[in-house]
């Protein structure tokens, strides 16, 4: 799919007066899966209203485990920045796959080995998909769904988009990677810099035009964030902010591919330029 709207998850507001001081100390990350469009940002807002009116916790927000922002490392960094000493990590989507159950805490203690800061506790929750909660909610739904009409009931005449069997002309085509391992990179932040740096110059309209696709994963996970840009075949790793500035510069606009930030197809390893693994 094409590059639309980055879902984004609610800021943290500050914390009601009438907390006691232990609530104050812990707050929680409700992760979401991600998606295109608005809708994963509204379901997470929705999930997220419903733990904060507990009253049980200060500081509660949202993040994404891929397609979307902020990163969960960003989640966590933004409430230890409030004071927050203990975090509750919570899985809020469906299924979760064993990739993502092996990798979520490596994750979290990726970032606590970062800070210097050692005075966080953090916990990861259960999966959604293994509370036995669930399987009331879900029966609930389908006693709900006995009440429903038939999906004909009052539909709007179904009309295809004449626009979905058109392939616009395009002098690039950016292949933008917001998997799990990228997101935790900060890719959707990167994302939002190219688009903004790309309408600056109106290269996202026209013949000319740069068509941007955000992707699932796109390997090599280590050296995320990973863009790659066609018909040129430029594998761009390990992306930063100056490293997007000076493709939309210097590659994107001048055609000029830079070396120094691709990582092209080969039998050997590359070494990340921080060194982190992800």
């Amino acid at each position: 799919m094409s590059d639309n709207a980055i879902p984004s998850a609610a800021t943290t507001p500050s914390p009601p007066a009438e907390l006691s001081q232990d609530a104050l100390l812990q707050g929680v990350v409700l992760l979401g899966k991600g998606g295109y469009g608005d809708a994963p940002k509204a379901e997470l807002d929705r999930m997220i209203s419903a733990v904060r009116t507990s009253g049980r916790y200060a500081f509660v927000t949202g993040a994404f485990v891929e397609q979307g922002s902020p990163s969960i490392e960003s989640a966590l960094e933004s409430l230890s920045n409030e004071g927050v000493r203990r975090i509750l990590v919570v899985p809020a989507f469906v299924p979760m796959d064993r990739s993502l159950r092996v990798w979520l805490p490596k994750i979290v203690r990726r970032w606590l080995r970062k800070r210097s800061d050692t005075n966080v506790d953090v916990v990861l929750a259960d999966p959604l998909g293994d509370h036995h909660a669930l399987g009331d909610a879900i029966r609930q739904i389908v006693v709900d769904a006995e009440r429903r009409p038939d999906v004909r009931t009052n539909a709007p005449r179904d009309r295809g988009d004449p626009s979905w069997s058109r392939n616009p002309p395009h002098k690039h085509h950016l292949l933008f990677c917001m998997g799990p391992r990228c997101t935790t990179q900060d890719s959707g932040e990167l994302l939002h810099r190219l688009r903004t740096a790309l309408e600056k110059r109106r290269m996202l309209s026209g013949p000319d035009q740069v068509r941007i696709t955000r992707t699932g994963c796109l390997y090599p996970c280590n050296l995320g964030p990973v863009m790659v840009v066609y018909p040129d075949g430029a594998w761009y790793c390990a992306l930063d902010n100056e490293a997007i500035d000076r493709i939309v510069e210097r590659h994107l606009e001048g055609g000029i591919v830079l070396d120094e930030f691709t990582c092209p197809p080969a039998a050997h390893p590359y070494k990340r330029p921080n060194g982190v693994h992800v």
